[in-house]
């Protein structure tokens, strides 16, 4: 099972550009696939009190962002393995067995910072001088990371390291939007991960303003009879059939999808539009499975 986001977030920038397009979703398979885990156990390992009061709100962070992924019970650890991860070499010794046998966990995701784990750069306009540099933003790189572990054996399964990045007027922003990007990358390491891609819409369809007019408006049967009652004193409209692809797509009904992108082909051949949307059709329908197979 992946993380399913709200119909209405992926389909609401449909119509916010001069050219029609809708958002399909593509699930991303994780580098670490740890299903079938249910439990996932999260610990920390700071390495010097210095990074501890980052480490707990990184921590925290990860915590909150993977209780959306409904597939899995987080459970917070830290106290259980407080005193007990101290550096790599606790693995070998009798606490670290006590933890691995104690933990609930189905798999173990211990999360740590480098000893530079966040830093936040002025952003500038001006010639270069102290005098005449205006600060006009701020651009924040946070480096993070997590090792994945099995309980009771310890066995190590992988480590994933990830680099976010935020860029606002505002410091304290920029910080926590490069944390928010680091967690969401390396939580994507072993959890499967949900990004909206954009598919152009044809423009030479018929109808297309006015059925993006009610697909903005959330009326998306009322977009689907639209284009399919045109369809019927049009058959052979290849814009119109790659169009209601699009939108099928979007709506999770790939069958559909791939029979109107099909028909759309076989008509306009020519079109590499056509062609490159069932082709991507077919990477996301792949990559959706490998996402939920089990290793």
């Amino acid at each position: 099972m992946t993380r399913t986001f709200a119909l209405f977030t992926l389909l609401t920038l449909a119509g916010c550009a001069s050219a029609p397009f809708v958002v399909v979703t593509h699930t991303l398979p994780p580098k670490f696939n740890i299903a079938p885990a249910k439990t996932v156990a999260v610990i920390g390992d700071a390495s010097n009190a210095e990074d501890r009061e980052h480490e707990v709100d990184f921590i925290d962070l990860v915590i909150a962002k993977l209780r959306n992924y409904e597939q899995y019970d987080v459970r917070d650890e830290r106290e259980l393995a407080y005193g007990i991860n101290k550096g790599l070499g606790f693995y070998v010794t009798a606490e670290w067995r006590k933890y691995l046998d104690e933990t609930a966990g189905d798999v173990i995701v211990r999360v740590g910072v480098p000893s530079e784990d966040c830093r936040v750069y002025e952003k500038t306009r001006g010639d270069g001088s102290e005098d005449t540099d205006d600060v006009v933003g701020w651009i924040a790189e946070c480096r993070e990371f997590l090792d994945l572990f099995a309980p009771r054996t310890g066995d190590r399964i992988g480590s994933v390291t990830a680099v976010g990045y935020g860029n606002e007027t505002d410091q304290s922003t920029a910080l926590d939007d490069a944390m928010n990007d680091a967690a969401d990358e390396i939580i994507g390491g072993f959890a499967p991960r949900q990004v909206g891609e954009l598919v152009m819409l044809d423009p030479d369809a018929p109808l297309v303003r006015e059925g993006m007019l009610k697909f903005d408006h959330r009326d998306y049967d009322g977009t689907l009879a639209l284009w399919e009652s045109a369809l019927a004193t049009t058959p052979n409209s290849a814009p119109l059939l790659y169009n209601l692809g699009a939108v099928c797509e979007a709506l999770h009904d790939l069958a559909a999808a791939r029979a109107y992108y099909s028909r759309a082909i076989a008509i306009a051949p020519q079109v590499p539009r056509y062609r490159k949307a069932i082709e991507q059709l077919n990477v996301r329908r792949d990559d959706a499975v490998k996402a939920d197979r089990a290793p």
